[in-house]
């Protein structure tokens, strides 16, 4: 390890540099040495040109600052103003130093509580040793103490004539975790927006709550009402508020039952399905708009419609087939329409036991072929037959 001539030298015991001279008038070395915190000790060695070696040894400490560690806070969001302040270093300290968001130091003792500003703060640090050293740390946080602001946009406060009531929700800020109950039960989770289904006629209260990125909680809820539910699918055993959301819902060669009571629509018939109602005298149909037909059953074939009266489209008729083959229409009471019933470019189509007053035109054909009609009126005051 020795050089044939120049200057080295260890630190501790270990070799940490060689710096050479070989002027023989060269008496002085001058270098930066990087010692270890704590008790250290520095040998020098020296072999001039003859081969003639010495050295030298001091002992010394290196008092370096304290190093800190901050326990808590961490850098993240805390839902409390109050937050722990936890902090240790590498060596004994005197003193302890803080200061919170750049306000005058306080002397503190390990460990503590500092109580934090609403949004962004940030602790310093200081730690002083006993050679009037100090050590200085920094740590950023926030404090988020405000509970989000929840709105239920739906359902509203309202009565719904639907068995799905869609639940739309929203928050001021970001959201964690959302759940909700109805009516007092079990708490689910959910990402809005859901579609609730299954709940049963009359009054319902829904709350939801939510917890943000901080763990505030809030809760907000709405009360809502569904509708009775009195049109039956037969052969899926679903319920529903309208015939419409029966048809909608219905398979071909579904049949549909309407229980006694009146009900505001105008009807699309889209697929072959029988539509029953308890009797013309107590299931009544009347036109939501009288600019359409009660009954609409266009380019849908076998489609039955029996025991209803059908009333109200003004400018349309109570029930229409355009292009509609071996459908049938029986014990309807068709009044106060356009035309009671209207059969257009439709054939092979069977007419049982209606009647047809106060209307426009009671039962009007047009290119239409081959329509058994049996026991079927048109009562006076039919302005045209």
């Amino acid at each position: 390890m020795f050089q044939k001539d120049g200057t080295w030298y260890l630190i501790s015991g270990e070799l940490n540099g060689v710096f050479y001279g070989y002027r023989w008038d060269i008496r002085y070395f001058n270098t930066t040495i990087t010692a270890s915190k704590g008790s250290n000790n520095l040998t020098v060695y020296a072999k001039d040109t003859a081969g003639n070696l010495n050295s030298s040894t001091v002992y010394f400490t290196a008092d370096l600052p304290p190093i800190i560690t901050i326990g808590s806070p961490a850098n993240k969001t805390y839902p409390t103003a109050a937050v722990d302040l936890n902090v240790s270093a590498d060596q004994a300290v005197d003193i302890w130093l803080y200061s919170l968001n750049g306000a005058a130091n306080v002397t503190f003792t390990q460990n503590t509580t500092i109580v934090g500003a609403e949004g962004p703060n940030n602790v310093r640090i200081w730690a002083n040793d006993s050679a009037d050293n100090w050590g200085t740390s920094i740590v950023y946080l926030t404090v988020d103490t405000t509970p989000p602001t929840l709105t239920i946009a739906s359902p509203e406060n309202r009565t719904y004539a639907t068995a799905t009531v869609d639940l739309n929700v929203s928050a001021d800020e970001a959201i964690d975790i959302w759940w909700y109950n109805v009516d007092g039960g079990a708490n689910v989770t959910f990402t809005p927006n859901i579609t609730l289904s299954g709940l049963s006629e009359g009054q319902h209260n829904i709350t939801v709550y939510a917890n943000d990125t901080a763990g505030n909680m809030n809760s907000t809820w709405v009360v809502y009402s569904l509708a009775g539910y009195k049109v039956h699918n037969l052969n899926t055993g679903m319920n529903y508020a309208t015939i419409q959301a029966a048809v909608d819902a219905a398979s071909p060669g579904d049949t549909i039952s309407v229980e006694a009571g009146t009900y505001n629509e105008n009807v699309d018939v889209t697929k072959s399905v029988n539509l029953v109602g308890a009797g013309a005298e107590v299931t009544i149909v009347n036109a939501s708009d009288p600019n359409d037909h009660v009954f609409n059953v266009s380019g849908v074939n076998s489609v039955n419609i029996s025991g209803f009266t059908v009333t109200g489209a003004t400018t349309k008729s109570g029930v229409y087939l355009y292009n509609s083959n071996y459908s049938k229409v029986e014990n309807v009471n068709a009044s106060n329409n356009e035309v009671g019933i209207y059969l257009e470019d439709s054939s092979d189509n069977t007419l049982i036991d209606n009647t047809a007053s106060n209307n426009e035109v009671g039962i009007f054909l047009y290119s239409s072929s081959r329509h058994p009609c049996y026991y079927t009126h048109h009562k006076h005051k039919n302005r045209k037959t």
